[in-house]
């Protein structure tokens, strides 16, 4: 699966555009590609689990 955002860095501090979500993280001793990358993918996976969450009132299963 593929993830596509943007990511700047201003101060040590790293900050993701996703979509409509922005986020930030600081960077500390890690490079700012790697928390960048880190951030995009914690915000795909929490946004598919409320895709599921959402979805998941409603039966999966289909009348025979």
């Amino acid at each position: 699966m593929t993830h596509t955002g943007s990511y700047r860095v201003l101060e040590g501090t790293v900050i993701v555009y996703s979509g409509t979500d922005i986020r930030s993280a600081q960077c500390g001793m890690d490079r700012p590609e790697t928390v960048a990358r880190w951030v995009l993918l914690d915000m795909c996976k929490k946004a598919e689990a409320k895709k599921r969450k959402d979805g998941s009132g409603r039966s999966q299963l289909r009348p025979a």
